[in-house]
This record gives C-alpha cells, sequence and structure tokens, in this order.
C-alpha cells in the first residue's frame, strides 16, 4: 500500500547506512533496463532478484546475484545459471564520507526491449519527454484541458491536482508512485485505448477518454479513481487475502456440519 511504499524511502533518506535493497521474488531475468535502479537522496539501489529454477523462471533466463563488497564500496554481480555459474558486474557503488553513493553501471549486456510484446517495461521520466500538466500549464497552455493524442509512440507524464502521477506510454496508461516514479499498474488497456483521446481537464482534477461516434456525438469516459485515491485497476486480489477468505470459509462450513450433528 502506499503508506507501506513510502516508508521504505524514508528509512532509505534517514539511515545512509543503507546502501542497497533486493527484491526477491521476482520471475524476471535481471536482463531489463531497471532491473536496478537508484533512488533517494544517499543514492540507494533497488535491485530485482531473478531465480535459480527452470520452472519458476518467465523469460527462460535463469539468473541470481553476488554482492562483493569492502569499507570503499560494494559490486553487484549477475550470476548466469546456463553457463556454469558465470559472472556478470552490472552496478559497482563507491561509498561517500557525506553519505551518499557514487554508482556506475557496466551495460556490458543486452537488453530486453521495452518494446516486446511480451513484457511490460517501465519507463523513467526523461527530458525529452512531453506533456507534464504543470509545464504545459507554465507555457500558456489552456488551464481547463489537455489532450493526449492517441498513438503507440507518445510518451508523456503529468501530476494529476490530487498529486497522483499517470503516465502514457507503448499505448496505454499507467499510474506511477508519486514518490520514487515506481509502477503501480494499469489504468486503461491498450485496445480502451484505441482509437480515443485521453484528456486532463479542470486543471487535472479529471481525466477521461474521449471518441467520435459515426454519428458525430462526442463520447466520454470518465477514468474513476479507486476508494483509496489511486487509479490503477486491481486485476488481480491479494493472494493472502484470497487464502485468509479461504481459511474463514472452511472454519464456517465445519462449525455448520456441526450444527447438523
Amino acid at each position: 500500500d502506499e503508506k507501506t511504499r513510502g516508508k521504505f524511502l524514508e528509512l532509505c533518506d534517514a539511515y545512509p547506512a543503507i546502501k542497497a535493497w533486493f527484491n526477491g521474488h521476482f520471475h524476471l531475468s535481471h536482463d531489463y533496463e531497471e532491473s536496478i535502479t537508484v533512488s533517494g537522496k544517499n543514492n540507494v539501489a533497488f535491485v530485482q532478484v531473478g531465480v535459480i529454477g527452470d520452472k519458476s523462471m518467465r523469460d527462460d533466463r535463469r539468473q541470481t546475484r553476488i554482492v562483493r563488497g569492502n569499507a570503499d564500496g560494494l559490486q553487484i554481480l549477475t550470476v548466469n545459471h546456463h553457463n556454469n555459474g558465470e559472472e556478470r558486474l552490472d552496478m559497482d557503488m563507491t561509498f561517500c564520507q557525506d553519505g551518499n553513493n557514487s554508482i556506475s553501471f557496466a551495460n556490458t549486456h543486452p537488453v530486453i526491449s521495452p518494446a516486446s510484446d511480451k513484457w511490460f517495461s517501465a519507463r523513467v521520466p526523461q527530458i525529452e519527454d512531453g506533456c507534464f500538466l504543470e509545464a504545459h500549464l507554465e507555457n500558456g497552455g489552456a488551464d481547463d484541458m489537455f489532450m493526449v493524442e492517441k498513438s503507440n509512440d507518445v510518451v508523456c507524464w503529468w501530476h494529476m491536482q490530487d498529486g497522483r502521477v499517470l503516465g502514457v506510454h507503448d499505448g496505454q496508461v499507467i499510474e506511477y508512485d508519486a514518490a520514487c516514479l515506481a509502477p503501480l499498474g494499469v489504468v486503461v488497456q491498450k485496445d480502451e485505448l484505441q482509437n480515443r483521446e485521453l484528456m486532463i481537464v479542470d486543471g487535472g482534477k479529471v481525466a477521461m477518454l474521449v471518441a467520435v461516434g459515426l454519428d458525430g456525438d462526442m463520447r466520454t469516459e470518465v477514468i474513476q479513481p479507486n476508494d483509496d485515491g489511486s487509479y490503477w485497476r486491481k486485476f488481480q486480489r491479494n493472494k493472502m487475502r484470497r487464502i485468509q477468505e479461504k481459511q474463514r470459509e472452511a472454519i464456517a462450513k465445519s462449525y455448520a456440519e456441526k450444527l447438523k450433528k
């Protein structure tokens, strides 16, 4: 949840001794551009960790991490389990006296393309991207309407008035965490955005999809936020909650059998 996500960044900013955190139970390899990212005022590395077993991988690549370090810094390497445990340097971190970390990436391996039809790849806002709502307004744009054209090539970002961050890329709308710009989930899928425009109106209060019908009428669909204020869709409910529900149902069933007796 949002509070828990923010707590991780707060801890990393508050304690410079934290240099990296690692995310296990991740069934993809390290050959993605964002498999290691850097966040926070202390340049802490967030590291995705792949799998050893061939039954757990989702992209046919069995990789794990090795960390080597000393008082001066650390290195994060990838172990290739397809090639007798061959090691590959991915990131080199040097510790600095001010608590910050100097980081360099090796960039010696092929990267799986974000344009792949098989996998969704997150993006990080770049200077050449467009559509930040604040910049649009500061440059004299209309303060009550902003349209994002329908195209798979468009990359746009903006903050809604409530601070939520939405991104348009690869023909879909994605919600990102406002603090670390990590993807939270899909807001509008490709097939839903096809042949429709995405419009942000009333200074970022409302997001809606717009299409012109065959009769020439303008048809709109408001993208309603969830109860917690987020926009991304929960396609799959929390696994632990589902397990707990089944456990309670089993208990209730057993007591119902006792009542029959």
